[in-house]
């Protein structure tokens, strides 16, 4: 009998506390308004669970966008530098001064005998 009396004083210090609380938890869950309490738990952790799903996707969304558009902006950057260095080569040298004068020019050049 001496250990289990031993037994009982080691329970009755902190464990015991335990088994007692969920010997009660357990017809407790037969009452209506803890049915209630752990449904409305069920669903605001169902809520919460999707809330926190949206705010990472919209995280996820706007840091490839960020991405994006850095990589959108160099493209541009490079595709407006080479439309600007166009613009500035054909206006620097016209149509009109290309064409030769005289349709000669297309033969041949001579070398001069001397």
């Amino acid at each position: 009998m001496t250990c289990l009396g031993r037994l009982w004083h080691k329970l009755s210090a902190g464990g015991m506390k335990w088994l007692w609380i969920g010997i009660a938890a357990v017809p407790a869950t037969r009452l209506y308004y803890v049915r209630e309490m752990v449904a409305a738990l069920m669903i605001f952790s169902i809520f919460f669970a999707g809330a926190a799903t949206v705010v990472l996707v919209i995280f996820f969304v706007d840091l490839a966008s960020q991405r994006f558009m850095v990589w959108a902006e160099a493209g541009v950057v490079r595709s407006l530098s080479w439309a600007n260095d166009a613009v500035k080569g054909i206006a620097a040298r016209p149509g009109w001064a290309s064409v030769e004068s005289h349709p000669s020019s297309i033969l041949p050049k001579r070398k001069a005998q001397s």
